[in-house]
């Protein structure tokens, strides 16, 4: 690779897959975070006045938060895999070229 930097193809898919994983969790976490299951009754007195629609609010928030983490999560893991598939592509596409090049010039000689 230019520059001197080298990577590995297998290895940058694994953490695309390790990102996506997470993508996964973070969702879940999501769903249960966004539920608000808890009512007045579970609070008691502590649900008077604005805390308990603090609760929900803040809840709903932190919900909406870890949405566009799962999606962030997402678009990184699949343009990890798309950049590692492209690379390896082009790695193979030159290679073949300079083969071919080196073909040519072995002939001319």
């Amino acid at each position: 690779m230019a520059g001197g930097m080298e990577h590995d193809p297998d290895a940058v898919r694994a953490y695309a897959a390790v990102i996506a994983e997470a993508a996964s969790q973070v969702e879940q976490i999501q769903a249960k975070m966004g539920a608000k299951d808890a009512t007045a009754a579970d609070f008691g007195n502590s649900w008077k006045d604005d805390q308990g629609a603090k609760y929900d609010k803040y809840m709903a928030a932190i919900a909406a938060d870890l949405g566009n983490l799962t999606a962030h999560l997402s678009e990184v893991s699949g343009q990890l895999s798309q950049g590692a598939d492209v690379v390896v592509s082009a790695e193979s596409s030159g290679l073949k070229n300079i083969k071919e090049i080196d073909s040519r010039l072995g002939s001319e000689e």
